[in-house]
């Protein structure tokens, strides 16, 4: 098995994962090379019986009881045959060629760990223009040229939405997750707005020696409600960005937990409020408060351990 296709969905909307079962079945990859696994995480409704995999011979449902995006994809993980991951979201359309393409960049790129694409936005009802600035939040990425390197920079890494890795990368991820309940806690978990277990996924592959990059022949549709672009939404998506963002940089030792650092970081937030008017002052203001709050709690949680 050359793929293994991972849908992970939580109270999915079914008029989306209808669309994104529908480009999986568009695949120009031969069926018999690549499996595809749904993890139903603790949906209200189960999702065995009111989606048509039949048209896969390869597909199956498997049912992860403990909520939350990283345990799901952990599930997933264990569950998959393939030497390629291939992380889908339940509102993602992938175009016809995706899965072809993403085997012909690693065999291209043999030293990619981990890739992802272009990822256009449909938006259900359409961004105020201050908040167009900040949609990038939403797992946008708009590529003409290919990005990559093997350093650890979260705009090196794939977005999760249709990251590709090699096996060993997740068996790597899956390994250094056994001893760090943190990193565990990264991502989705119900109404949380956590992230940033995809940017730790992409490192991962750097911790092998391999690179990780953004290819613009990967192309995908991200299906956004209109909840999702409402300024309330966005603000507190930008705060708890951040703060995971900044959290995972503190773990992983690529930053550290200075004085210097959380003033800068006051600075921004109080500046922000002074240089800049609108919905883009409340952002920035925003993502400072969610980076000084990351670092804090990782202070906090390294006193915690101390003591």
């Amino acid at each position: 098995m050359k793929v293994s296709l991972i849908i992970c969905a939580h109270n999915p909307r079914p008029e989306f994962l209808t669309r994104t079962l529908e480009g999986l079945k568009r695949q120009t990859l031969p069926l018999d090379t690549w499996e595809f696994i749904l993890v139903d995480n603790a949906s209200k409704e189960p999702l065995a019986g009111r989606f048509d995999l039949s048209w896969h011979p390869n597909a199956r449902i498997v049912l992860e009881e403990q909520l939350g995006l990283t345990p799901a994809r952990l599930r997933g993980f264990r569950e998959a045959k393939g030497e390629i991951f291939c992380m889908v979201d339940d509102d993602n359309v992938l175009a016809p060629d995706y899965l072809e393409q993403g085997l012909q960049v690693f065999q291209t790129f043999p030293q990619m760990g981990a890739i992802g694409g272009h990822i256009d936005g449909e938006f259900e009802s359409e961004p105020e223009p201050d908040v167009l600035p900040f949609t990038g939040r939403l797992a946008l990425c708009s590529l003409e040229q290919p990005r990559w390197g093997n350093v650890y920079e979260p705009w090196v890494s794939p977005c999760g939405a249709g990251m590709m890795v090699r096996r060993q990368v997740a068996e790597e991820f899956m390994k250094q997750l056994e001893t760090s309940e943190l990193r565990r806690g990264l991502g989705r978990k119900g109404a949380s707005l956590a992230s940033s277990e995809d940017t730790d996924l992409g490192f991962c592959a750097c911790d092998l020696g391999y690179g990780m990059g953004r290819f613009p022949q990967l192309r995908m549709t991200h299906l956004i409600p209109a909840g999702r672009v409402q300024k309330d939404y966005m603000l507190r998506l930008m705060e708890k960005g951040s703060e995971t963002e900044e959290l995972l940089l503190m773990v992983r030792g690529l930053a550290q937990p200075s004085k210097g650092r959380e003033l800068r970081y006051l600075l921004e937030e109080w500046t922000s409020g002074i240089l800049l008017k609108g919905f883009t002052a409340q952002a920035r203001r925003k993502i400072a408060r969610g980076r000084r709050r990351g670092l804090c709690r990782f202070r906090e949680l390294t006193r915690a351990v101390k003591a």
